[in-house]
């Protein structure tokens, strides 16, 4: 809501799915935003980036992005379960972000995550700098470290940390 109060001479550009949801018809109300309604395999440049889309598995909808400056691409899984969409984002990438919600103990396959195992399995196949993100606040450093048994490639999100791709 506290965009609506800035004066700007340009909009910003948002780029999302458009559906039905409550958040999408409150991005589409906001007059300071110029929407860009996101379609898979679709390439969009922006500030000297381009970036694509791929749909996730996830109860919302949810997509990943893969991100290029020409040299380096960054890819971000967005809220997922394994899924095929996964080998197109982590193809060429330098640096993966994850999405593994669960250790392997509290892990099941109606969860709407993945877990940091299949997060790690994931790197060893495609054997892509990782780092694994949206971890439960309920699990110790320690229990993750476990799962990715001392896996060089792979790292845990740290908040106020930078990494490069």
């Amino acid at each position: 809501y506290a965009v609506n109060f800035l004066k700007k001479d340009k909009k910003i550009k948002v780029y999302f799915y458009d559906d039905d949801s409550d958040v999408a018809k409150l991005i589409k109300k906001i007059d300071v935003f110029e929407c860009v309604f996101i379609e898979e395999n679709t390439i969009y440049a922006e500030a000297g980036f381009t970036f694509s889309f791929l749909k996730m598995t996830h109860p919302v909808s949810s997509y990943a992005i893969k991100i290029s400056n020409g040299e380096k691409i960054l890819s971000y899984t967005g809220d997922t379960t394994l899924n095929d969409n996964l080998q197109l984002l982590i193809k060429d990438c330098d640096l993966l972000l994850a999405d593994g919600a669960f250790t392997k103990k509290h892990y099941k396959s109606n969860k709407p995550h993945m877990s940091v195992e299949q997060v790690g399995e994931l790197n060893k196949k495609y054997k892509v700098n990782t780092i694994v993100s949206h971890i439960g606040y309920n699990y110790k450093d320690k229990d993750i470290k476990k799962q990715l048994k001392g896996n060089k490639l792979i790292r845990v999100a740290k908040e106020e940390k930078n990494y490069k791709v």
